[in-house]
C-alpha cells in the first residue's frame, strides 16, 4: 500500500482530501487549514495556510490541478501550490478592489482559469498577471452571471458549472464547450458534489449517485 504511511500524517480533522495521478501525490486538507502533500513514503507538511493571518474565515473548499500546480480554492482567494517544488507558489485574491472572496471551486480550460464564486464564474488567463485582481473578469455570458457557483469540473473535454441557490432542489448545472454556456442535465437539480473519475463524470445527488460518460449521457443511477 503506497500510502501505508498516512498514520505519520500532521495533523487531524481532514476536510477534503485528492490525488493527482500526473504527480503521483496525494494532497490532504485538514479543517484547520493545515496541508500535507504525501509522496509514496513522504509526507511534506505546508502550513503557511494554516499560519495565515486575515481577516474573517480561512476555510479551503475544494482542491484541482493543472500540470505540476494544485489551486486550493479559499474561503479569501485562491493559493497555488507548487507541486514539484512542493511550496506555496502565490495567493491570488480576487475580489472587487482586490478584497477577499469567497472561492468554492477552481479548474483549468486550456489557458484560462475560472473559479466558480459567491458571486459569479471569475475567469483569467493563466499567462496573466494572477496577483492583479483587475486580471480577473466576471464570466458574464452563463445564467445566473452574478450568482453563487459552487462546482466546477472539466469532463469530455467541456467545462461544467453549477449554480446554486442554497435552496431545495434548486441547483442548475451548465456546460462550456469554449464557446457558449448551455443547460446541462437538466433533470438533476441537487448536486452535493461532482468529481471526473477516468472517463466518467460523478455526480453525487441527495440520495443518488449519476455516473455520465463521454457522450454525457446517465450510463448508471445508483439511488441509496
Amino acid at each position: 500500500n503506497k500510502f501505508a504511511n498516512l498514520a505519520r500524517l500532521s495533523d487531524f480533522g481532514i476536510s477534503t482530501i485528492s490525488f493527482s495521478e500526473e504527480n503521483d501525490v496525494l494532497v490532504v486538507v485538514y479543517n484547520n487549514s493545515n496541508i500535507d502533500l504525501v509522496y509514496g513514503t513522504s509526507v511534506i507538511n505546508v502550513s503557511d495556510i494554516k499560519r495565515k493571518q486575515i481577516t474573517g474565515e480561512k476555510t479551503i473548499n475544494n482542491i484541482s490541478f493543472s500540470g505540476d500546480e494544485a489551486y486550493l480554492a479559499c474561503s479569501f482567494g485562491i493559493v497555488a501550490l507548487n507541486l514539484g517544488r512542493r511550496e506555496v507558489k502565490d495567493t491570488y485574491v480576487i475580489g472587487e478592489g482586490g478584497t477577499h472572496l469567497n472561492i468554492n471551486d477552481v479548474e483549468v480550460l486550456n489557458d484560462t482559469i475560472y473559479a466558480a464564486t459567491d458571486a459569479g464564474i471569475l475567469k483569467a488567463g493563466k499567462e496573466d498577471n494572477l496577483l492583479d485582481y483587475s486580471n480577473w473578469s466576471n464570466v458574464g455570458n452563463i445564467p445566473r452571471a452574478s450568482e453563487k457557483f459552487n462546482f466546477l469540473e472539466m469532463h469530455a473535454g467541456k467545462l461544467i458549472a453549477n449554480y446554486t441557490p442554497e435552496q431545495w432542489y434548486a441547483d442548475e448545472m451548465y456546460v462550456y464547450d469554449g464557446n457558449t454556456w448551455s443547460p446541462y442535465l437538466s433533470g438533476i437539480k441537487y448536486i452535493f458534489d461532482i468529481q471526473e473519475n477516468g472517463n466518467n463524470l460523478v455526480i453525487a445527488s441527495r440520495n443518488s449517485v449519476y455516473v455520465i460518460d463521454q457522450n454525457d449521457y446517465v450510463a448508471k443511477k445508483t439511488v441509496s
